[in-house]
């Protein structure tokens, strides 16, 4: 089918469409395309519903439309109607959609609504905020940042179990620790919490999951849990006789045997107990790894023994190996369940706790929106309410890279799908996707979800399936390359034959040799390495991943500059930001960027360790840790280093001699300030501790920036070309204080912890800031180059075959199109793997392999002119580099393999322009600070100054904080009158006519510093909301003592008012009452006037 054809069926709006696609062939082109036609053949852009999984992708998606719309309204007819030629619309109708296509930008800026490209999540949020009142899901956000609740959850469950250590879920837990340890236990239980969207579908509609699983667990595993089937088998009298007299006929046979003849008969004279027994006897019959000795007829032995002996001995050696063996997988399947028992206990308490955490802040997560999105479609009463209002809206689904769709999506589509059929209304559907392609099973996706679609669709849908397997994208040389490595894959049938459109173009493929390790000089091996003058000696694969990333610095500069690719009509030499480095993992990422930056070559990594992690927010938060705890020695010596202050070796070395044994960094500089750098740390430093006393996060970070010309100074130190990208993350940085928590808490303190929890939440940490950075070298993992494309792709790390799958995780069996898994339980190291377990495992790792072969297609296929491909030798050999270098017919032990062209030799027929950044000198007045006007400080500052510490301290010291007496000091000791704040706080806590306020057990739930939207977009924040069965209280903190209760009244009547009408919309079915806890622990109650 040629290209004229393929658009004609695959753009036509009357009809729905399956697209499976390869890499780089025009799948976004093909989709937004469609979305052209639909509006110029009258489609409403309301009714256009185009999605897609990641919020980069529909930002493109929405600019690329954007773009072609202002196009056909603002360009030439000749280029409008070339336009609308390459989208399949008929000559005979293209004077009258010229016309249509004018109008379109204007139509779809004005619709209300407009066209929909959304996430899949984004779309089932705004399903659940449209949902009726009745599902109880109104008022709910989306929490894109989950670690803090899951570790509220682990905090809360945790006190529990301190209180009543005999409760169930903490002798289960005392269990799993004793056998695994606590990392691997908490590792193990939040893989569950990960999987909680599969296991709520395994369990939806039981009435007690635990039971239900476990229930299926014995039926699967066959044996009865409780029976001793060690003593079962000793018990068996003709075990024990074949037994000894197969220790008989090994006696007579060669010493070896011998040997175990006679552990066998002291085994069975020794006063042991029954399981002590059976492992001796597993142990000393069986080989190490559990199985049968190798034991076989031969002419000497029958000579020894005679032919019947040997006979004899050999049917005895099989069937006690094998009753041995039998017995031992029954106590594998045993200790299965038992453990299982002990996980799913713990694991749905702590299931439990994170869904309670989550509702009582009023948050979502990713799994709970899919989740109910699925309920409410599928389960509840509302379904049909819920699908009628998405079949009166939507006319046209457009659903991109289908092959990251889960179980639950799908189920979610074709719920609405067979609503629409039944109505008759079904939307025409465009499905574009490439199993190839599939590379997130860690997230749940299924790439076998792609069939199973395009089957339904074609049946009921009557919809077109299009195959595309040329690109447009890689090269000839790619591509054949790409055939030689995968054709010889003969378990991986997803793959076909590619072919390109453009021929002409020059490519190449080049494999390095692996890197190894040189032999040691044996000469020093006897030598003894000093510690304190020689670094310690890597292992080799460390090693030789050094001398990788060595090799591939010592490459990029012989290439760039010298190398000609094409760019669109012209030719030109190869450029940094021509070159995208692909990894598999992050895990060795600082090996290849120090070799990088020893190079001096300019890299950008757009998901190395993310914004929090880049040098400069580290030294902007160790600036925030030291403001926070002044006495801290070590971030306030980074701070001074830093570009921020840039003091020298010697100045840092003559503050350290300064130093008194009991003084600290500050109180020293404060005292020792005798040079000019030095002077202005200490004069900015005082200023900024002010600051961080009365000033949000977020207004002391933009005078720390403003005061010391920060971004400037930053500019002047940093290689060139990465100046853009510092300068981004210095931005983003101060950004993210507005959007952390919502920007509400004022603390330090309170906003350091939160980043911490970012930063340890590698789905949640911010990326660094993508500004254009320049001519650099692009990093990415292969999961993180989805989407992307470069001239020149290098994949390193090639040599080692792909790690085995994760242990402590879920096992999971979801076959295709079934409502919910079949199977779901927990497993641990291999040794602990039942039999019952096994045929999931292997399934598991055709899975595995197959997204391991999906990875590599990803990686090849991000290449426009050049791959290069290198690795180090490993013990996990078997690798890409071993399938490419197959495929190419080379070895790649000497010399590199060369698949393609030489790129030169070429005539270069535009001059690269490559803009350089002139070095920034700082202005010479920089040391100055910069003029302020002059502050009026009100005569209750310190008043409120001492009013805020004691609202920050019971909100860390009440449910559901509850922060220890060393962590308060340790947030807030260094604050102005701490110990008399904490004597009022203790105060306040202690008093028996506000325990109702502040026990657990007398309340339902309670929130500390509650925030709610007002109808005019402001925030108004509750000190504290305290909910019971018919009453929800609103708490407000007084500490001025000079003011009567009469006074407070009138003075906070209309606030109280204010909070009194916004609960009573939150709460309807409570009654609201408002009161002011003075500091001296005091009840005013406010009525409410009526």
């Amino acid at each position: 089918m040629d290209v004229k054809e393929f658009n004609h069926i695959a753009l036509e709006p009357q009809h729905s469409v399956v697209v499976e696609a390869c890499a780089g062939s025009g799948k976004t082109w093909l989709l937004v395309s469609r979305i052209v036609r639909l509006l110029l053949d009258g489609v409403a852009p309301s009714e256009i519903l185009a999605i897609t999984f990641t919020r980069k992708a529909a930002r493109e998606m929405q600019a690329r439309l954007d773009d072609w719309l202002r196009l056909c309204a603002t360009a030439e007819d000749d280029d409008v109607r070339q336009f609308l030629r390459e989208r399949a619309v008929d000559e005979s109708q293209l004077e009258g959609k010229l016309v249509q296509a004018r109008g379109l930008f204007e139509a779809v800026l004005t619709a209300q609504p407009s066209v929909t490209i959304s996430t899949f999540h984004a779309w089932f949020l705004d399903v659940i905020q449209r949902a009726p009142l009745s599902s109880g899901l109104m008022g709910l956000e989306l929490a894109e940042q989950t670690r803090p609740y899951l570790n509220q959850a682990w905090g809360q469950l945790g006190q529990r179990w301190m209180r009543d250590p005999d409760e169930a879920t903490a002798v289960a837990m005392q269990a799993l620790i004793a056998q695994l340890g606590l990392f691997n236990t908490r590792k193990l239980l939040n893989n569950f919490i990960h999987r909680r969207s599969e296991w709520w579908a395994y369990t939806a509609g039981e009435a007690e999951p635990l039971n239900y699983s476990l229930e299926n667990l014995q039926t699967e595993i066959g044996v009865d849990i409780d029976v001793d089937v060690a003593a079962e088998l000793l018990a068996d009298t003709k075990f024990i006789v074949d037994l000894q007299e197969y220790a008989r006929l090994l006696g007579l046979n060669t010493a070896t045997t011998q040997k175990r003849a006679n552990a066998i008969v002291n085994i069975l004279a020794a006063t042991l107990t029954a399981d002590q027994l059976y492992q001796q006897l597993h142990s000393t019959v069986l080989s190490a790894k559990g199985e049968l000795y190798s034991l076989n007829a031969s002419a000497a032995q029958e000579k020894r023994m005679g032919a019947t002996a040997q006979d004899s001995m050999i049917s005895l050696h099989v069937v006690i190996g094998t009753r041995l063996i039998d017995t031992h997988q029954q106590r594998l399947a045993q200790a299965s369940y038992h453990f299982n028992t002990h996980v799913l206990r713990v694991g749905t308490a702590l299931l439990a706790q994170y869904q309670t955490v989550k509702l009582e802040a009023r948050v979502l997560d990713f799994a709970d929106v899919e989740w109910q999105v699925a309920q409410l479609l599928l389960n509840s009463d509302d379904a049909e309410y819920t699908q009628m209002k998405l079949d009166a809206r939507y006319q046209q689904i457009l659903l991109d890279e289908f092959q990251d769709t889960n179980p639950i999506q799908w189920q979610i589509l074709q719920a609405w799908f067979d609503s629409a059929r039944t109505s008759h209304v079904m939307p025409k559907v465009f499905l574009v996707g490439d199993p190839k392609q599939s590379i997130y099973r860690f997230r749940g996706a299924e790439a076998g979800l792609f069939d199973l679609a395009r089957e339904y669709l074609q049946t009921y849908g009557d919809a077109h399936y299009l195959q595309q397997n040329n690109t447009r994208r890689s090269s000839h040389a790619i591509i054949t390359g790409l055939n030689a490595t995968f054709a010889p894959i003969t378990d991986y049938p997803l793959f076909h034959p590619h072919g390109v459109y453009e021929t002409v173009r020059p490519g190449r493929i080049e494999v390095l040799p692996l890197v190894s390790t040189p032999e040691a000089d044996g000469g020093n091996e006897s030598l003894v390495r000093n510690p304190l003058m020689q670094a310690r000696l890597e292992e080799n694969e460390v090693h030789a991943r050094e001398l990788e990333a060595e090799q591939l610095s010592a490459r990029i500069l012989d290439i760039e500059g010298n190398w000609v690719i094409d760019d669109g009509n012209i030719t030109r030499t190869v450029q940094f930001a021509d070159i995208m480095i692909l990894v598999r993992s992050r895990t060795q990422l600082h090996h290849y960027e120090r070799a990088l930056n020893a190079a001096c070559i300019p890299h950008t990594s757009a998901s190395r360790t993310g914004l929090l992690e880049s040098m400069e927010a580290q030294d902007i938060l160790n600036l925030l840790q030291w403001l926070s705890t002044p006495y801290l020695d070590l971030p306030l010596a980074q701070v001074l280093r830093s570009p921020i202050f840039a003091c020298s070796d010697e100045e840092l070395i003559q503050l350290r001699l300064a130093k008194l044994p009991t003084a600290t960094w500050w109180e020293t500089l404060q005292q020792h300030a005798d040079t000019a750098t030095l002077a202005r740390a200490a004069s900015l430093l005082a200023k900024w501790l002010e600051y961080a006393n009365v000033l949000p996060v977020h207004d002391v970070l933009d005078r720390i920036y403003f005061e010391s010309n920060l971004i400037a100074r930053y500019q002047a130190v940093v290689p060139a070309a990465m100046a853009k990208q510092v300068t981004s993350n210095l931005t983003e940085l101060l950004a993210l204080a507005l959007s952390v928590s919502g920007g509400r808490y004022p603390s330090l303190a309170r906003f350091l912890h939160d980043i911490q929890e970012l930063s340890g939440d590698s789905e949640s940490a911010p990326e660094e800031g993508m500004a254009d950075v320049g001519n650099t070298v692009s990093i990415h993992t292969i999961h993180g180059a989805k989407g992307l494309e470069a001239p020149i792709v290098w994949l390193l790390d090639a040599g080692a075959r792909q790690a085995p799958a994760d242990t402590y995780r879920v096992l999971l069996d979801w076959p295709l199109g079934a409502a919910r898994p079949r199977h779901f339980s927990f497993i641990t190291t291999q040794s602990a793997i039942a039999e019952y377990q096994q045929p999931y495992l292997a399934h598991d790792a055709q899975h595995h392999q197959r997204e391991d072969y999906n990875l590599l297609y990803v990686a090849m296929t991000r290449a426009r002119q050049v791959l290069m491909v290198s690795g180090v030798t490993s013990r996990r050999s078997g690798g890409w580099h071993q399938l490419i270098s197959a495929g190419l017919a080379g070895d790649a032990e000497g010399a590199p393999i060369i698949h393609g062209d030489v790129l030169t030799q070429r005539l270069v027929t535009a001059p690269v322009n490559i803009s350089t950044q002139v070095s920034i000198t700082l202005p010479a007045d920089i040391e100055q600070a910069y003029p302020m006007g002059q502050r009026k400080v009100n005569d209750d500052t310190l008043a409120t100054q001492y009013g805020k510490l004691v609202h920050a301290l019971l909100a860390a010291m009440l449910p559901p904080e509850t922060c220890s007496d060393d962590s308060l000091h340790a947030s807030f000791g260094a604050q102005h009158e701490f110990e008399r704040a904490m004597q009022c706080v203790r105060q306040i806590v202690q008093q028996p006519q506000l325990q109702r306020f502040f026990d657990p057990q007398q309340y339902h739930s309670a929130h500390n510093e509650y925030a709610y939207l007002r109808e005019d977009g402001s925030t108004y924040r509750i000190d504290r909301l305290v909910v019971f069965e018919d009453e929800v209280w609103v708490l407000d903190y007084k500490t001025d003592q000079q003011i009567s209760a009469d006074e407070l009244i009138s003075r906070h009547r209309e606030q109280l008012a204010e909070y009194r009408s916004a609960m009573q919309c939150c709460y309807p079915a409570h009654k609201v009452c408002c009161g002011l806890i003075t500091s001296a622990g005091e009840l005013v109650v406010v009525s409410d006037g009526s």
